[in-house]
């Protein structure tokens, strides 16, 4: 899970760095399938009690809101 939630932000800032559009939406493409994979782990770590619902609800609705908003950004770039 700390794998996946850092990949997020780091695919982020490497996407910010290059100098194509293109390359900048592949690299929010995966961001957000870190986000994915991380809510992923977030039902896992639910099911074994690592984590309550209220922390799991918090976590995955920011997780949520964050997969939303780069797919905004993404679309913004007008790249196919």
């Amino acid at each position: 899970m700390r794998r996946s939630s850092i990949s997020v932000a780091a695919n982020i800032a490497e996407g910010v760095g290059r100098k194509s559009d293109k390359d900048f939406a592949h690299f929010l493409n995966i961001a957000m399938a870190s986000a994915y994979e991380t809510q992923s782990h977030m039902y896992l770590a639910l099911d074994l009690g690592y984590v309550d619902q209220e922390g799991f609800d918090i976590v995955y609705t920011s997780l949520d809101e964050m997969c939303r908003m780069t797919f905004s950004l993404r679309q913004s770039l007008g790249v196919k």
